[in-house]
């Protein structure tokens, strides 16, 4: 089961333009070495000398190494609430796809590629923080709801008005269990089985799994 630990956090927020140059090529310096270097490289000093900044500096702002790869991680969860926002915005305005597509499309492949970028910046650190970083439970714009209750809300809606036979209540409550059974199952993966989630059938096995729960009428 994740470690559901908080992370540490900067010491504090930077008003000067200088003082947020200096924060911002830190977190930038800690990503180009996950990327670059792989994560076993960070350590402060190596992002010090690859910000341009000096130790000092970097200590003002950030108490150790953790909080800045924090930092680094909730930059990335914002990208990732982007992505998902984006892509069901225009899914709304454009998609008439299958219930199945849809829901690999706006669900299940997000979840996925999700797990993978995270797992490729500091796996150790993803691992031991995910509950810190589950992008499903970050709010949808100014709407209020999560970003998974709002998926849930949406595949509501889908498998209303493709399944005439069943309820309000019960397309709410199937969707609720499809949605999160996905998230679970992916977050798991990640934790547990981090090789599955690039392996196609990884994907399928989820389908099988839902599809017939949600298509069903008993």
């Amino acid at each position: 089961m994740p470690n559901t630990k908080k992370t540490t956090t900067t010491t504090k927020k930077p008003k000067q333009l200088r003082s947020r140059q200096i924060v911002r090529a830190i977190v930038l310096a800690c990503r180009k070495i996950m990327d670059e270097e792989g994560a076993e490289a960070l350590n402060t000093n190596r992002i010090a000398e690859v910000a341009g900044v000096n130790i000092a500096s970097l200590y003002r702002w950030f108490p150790n190494k953790e909080a800045i790869i924090k930092e680094t991680f909730e930059e990335q969860v914002a990208a990732e609430i982007d992505v998902v926002v984006n892509l069901y915005e225009e899914y709304v305005s454009h998609g008439n796809t299958s219930l199945k597509e849809s829901f690999g499309m706006l669900i299940i492949d997000p979840l996925i590629s999700r797990q993978i970028r995270f797992l490729s910046m500091h796996a150790c650190f993803y691992k031991d923080h995910q509950p810190n970083f589950d992008v499903g439970q970050r709010k949808y714009g100014d709407r209020g709801n999560s970003l998974i209750e709002e998926a849930s809300l949406w595949l509501a809606g889908a498998l209303y008005q493709q399944q005439s036979g069943l309820s309000v209540e019960e397309c709410e409550q199937r969707a609720f269990i499809a949605t999160r059974t996905a998230l679970g199952l992916c977050l798991a993966a990640a934790t547990d089985r981090p090789d599955w989630l690039r392996q196609p059938g990884f994907r399928q096995e989820i389908l099988n799994l839902v599809m017939p729960y949600l298509e069903g009428h008993n």
